[in-house]
C-alpha cells in the first residue's frame, strides 16, 4: 500500500487500496463535514474494525472523484459494541498528473 501523510490525522492510504471487510448495517452511510479537502462518512458496521466495508470505500472514492481528486483514507473511529455509529475520515488530494513519455527516433 502506498502512504500519504496529510495534516491532522497522520498517515493515510489511497482508498482504492483499502482492505475491505465487514458490512454496514441499519442505516445508509451519510457524508458529514464535507469540504473540498476532506469528508467524513458516518455509518454502522457489523464487523469490529477488521477492515472497511466496501460501500464506505466506494463512497469515499466517489466523493473525491466529484472534485477531480483522489480519496485518501485516514482513520475510522471504532466501537467495542455493535449497533453504534462509526465515522471514517478521508482526505481528497489532487490527482497526480500522468506524464506521457515520448521518444523520438
Amino acid at each position: 500500500m502506498s502512504e500519504h501523510n496529510a495534516s491532522g490525522l497522520g498517515v493515510g492510504v489511497p482508498a482504492s487500496e483499502l482492505r475491505v471487510a465487514g458490512e454496514t448495517i441499519m442505516m445508509t452511510p451519510s457524508l458529514v463535514g464535507v469540504t473540498p479537502e476532506s469528508s467524513n462518512i458516518r455509518y454502522m458496521e457489523l464487523s469490529f474494525g477488521s477492515g472497511t466495508p466496501k460501500n464506505i470505500k466506494d463512497v469515499a472514492i466517489a466523493q473525491c472523484d466529484l472534485l477531480g481528486k483522489t480519496a485518501i483514507y485516514k482513520i475510522s473511529s471504532r466501537c467495542l459494541i455493535q449497533d453504534c455509529t462509526v465515522k471514517a475520515y478521508c482526505d481528497c488530494i489532487p490527482q497526480k498528473a500522468e506524464t506521457n513519455k515520448s521518444t523520438s527516433i
